[in-house]
């Protein structure tokens, strides 16, 4: 039976033009070539087999479908935030906003506490203030001439968005209004700065590090110890703007030298052992002059070239001679720094 044996123990399946095989299934049919005997075996046979039998219409077995293991879970895990309380004071200067470090109001703050008579006999880096000609008649000079001279000459200290900015700066003071001052402007050029780059640089890299030793954890960082850390960093300070690019473009005659600044963790999360945050960097200035900014310094008995400028005695003049008593004010500059990391 070409293969097959004549008990149906062995059988040889195929289609019609299979000439070795003694069974062919069409449809649910199956036709069988061989003995009476053998071809009632076959049927029989297939008669009673299963449905999952892979032949004939009955139905075929599915394979069973692959067991995929579960994916594993990954190191960082960022569905189960874990929350800390903030904000967290990461930097502090020794300096208060408008005091100096002993407290008392910082001079450059201070406003309308001088005679005529004592602004004239400041000494200047040549002669004394008295000698400028509208200073000389100080009591009877209108308060708009002196801010055209401040105009003037602070506009010949500044460029595009920061000449705007000054001029702005100039307006509130006019208005004497005190308080605080925050420009766009002056806080990009100030972010972009490399010495406020060095500073909130120093700043993320030690608090990082600082996270590492504590799993994370940013409610045990202690401002003493950062700001022992920071001061390891060779040059860290503050941001200043002296540059000779900063003299002409607007930051020096804005800011020059931040007096008072702080940083915090504002916002922070943790994901098993993933963390990620906001640090806000506060920088504070003063727009007012005091007195070793015209005259002589009280240590060095040095005079700045400053006073060489009208405009600047007439910023001082507006401030400090008792009968104008404009009042300076805080200028303030805030930056924000996203962090994060992965502790190992």
């Amino acid at each position: 039976m070409a293969g097959s044996l004549d008990d149906g123990s062995k059988v040889v399946l195929g289609m019609q033009s299979d000439v070795f095989a003694c069974c062919t299934i069409q449809g649910d049919q199956i036709s069988v070539r061989g003995t009476p005997r053998f071809e009632q075996a076959i049927k029989s046979a297939y008669a009673q087999a299963k449905p999952t039998m892979w032949f004939g219409s009955a139905e075929k077995e599915r394979p069973k479908a692959e067991t995929i293991p579960p994916a594993l879970k990954p190191k960082t895990d960022t569905t189960s935030a874990t929350t800390y309380r903030v904000p967290v004071l990461i930097y502090k200067s020794k300096r208060e906003p408008g005091k100096n470090v002993d407290g008392n109001p910082a001079e450059d703050m201070t406003y309308g506490k001088m005679t005529a008579e004592q602004i004239k006999a400041i000494p200047m880096f040549v002669g004394k203030m008295g000698d400028d000609g509208f200073i000389g008649d100080l009591e009877k000079t209108d308060p708009k001439v002196f801010f055209s001279s401040f105009r003037n000459m602070a506009t010949l200290f500044a460029t595009g968005d920061l000449k705007m900015n000054i001029l702005a700066m100039i307006a509130k003071f006019e208005k004497s209004e005190g308080g605080e001052y925050r420009n766009q402007a002056l806080t990009r050029a100030a972010r972009a700065h490399p010495t406020t780059i060095k500073f909130s640089d120093t700043l993320i890299k030690e608090v990082k590090a600082k996270l590492a030793e504590l799993d994370g954890d940013v409610n045990k960082l202690v401002l003493s110890d950062l700001m022992q850390q920071y001061s390891k960093t060779s040059g860290f300070r503050l941001p200043i703007f002296n540059s000779a690019a900063d003299k002409v473009q607007g930051l020096t005659i804005a800011v020059n030298d931040v007096w008072a600044g702080k940083a915090e963790i504002a916002t922070y999360e943790k994901f098993g052992d993933f963390y990620k945050g906001t640090i806000k960097v506060t920088l504070y200035d003063h727009f007012g002059l005091d007195y070793p900014d015209i005259g002589p310094d009280p240590t060095t008995g040095r005079v700045k070239f400053y006073g060489l400028a009208s405009g600047f005695r007439s910023w001082f003049v507006l401030q400090h001679y008792k009968r104008f008593a404009y009042k300076p004010f805080l200028t303030v500059i805030e930056l924000s720094y996203p962090f994060q990391g992965e502790l190992k």
